[in-house]
């Protein structure tokens, strides 16, 4: 994600390093900020629609 827009900023190591949580997200100032479900998102290959509304299923026994 630092290869890109307002992140790229977060090359510089020194401005990485201003890291903090909020507890919703992970941020470097008020106007750069990435939100957990960004991040869940990232990583897993989910889109929001299966992270926000999963489908559930119940147990057949």
């Amino acid at each position: 994600m630092v290869d890109k827009g307002i992140f790229k900023v977060l090359q510089d190591k020194s401005e990485f390093a201003k890291v903090y949580t909020n507890g919703y997200s992970i941020a470097w100032s008020n106007e750069l900020e990435i939100d957990a479900t960004t991040i869940y998102s990232e990583l897993t290959g989910k889109n929001f629609g299966e992270i926000l509304s999963p489908k559930l299923s119940h147990a057949t026994n």
